[in-house]
């Protein structure tokens, strides 16, 4: 299926990857200003599960098929 990524965590409770954009800003020294570049989330965020369920209930998908890790 074109667009679909599978991604293995070992991280038991999953892991949230957020999306940051650079932006250019002024910042006040004792010497002057100065620019820098900041990272501003930009709201866009992927959901990466890990290995860990409930006791006795198997992870499903957002469609309910159950997901075989």
């Amino acid at each position: 299926m074109p667009g679909v990524v599978t991604v293995a965590c070992k991280i038991p409770m999953g892991i949230v990857l957020q999306e940051f954009k650079m932006m250019p800003e002024r910042e006040q020294t004792p010497q002057g200003v100065r620019d820098i570049q900041v990272g501003r989330p930009t709201g866009k965020a992927a959901v990466i599960n890990g290995t860990a369920h409930a006791p006795g209930r198997h992870r499903v998908d957002q469609s309910g098929n159950p997901v075989h890790i």
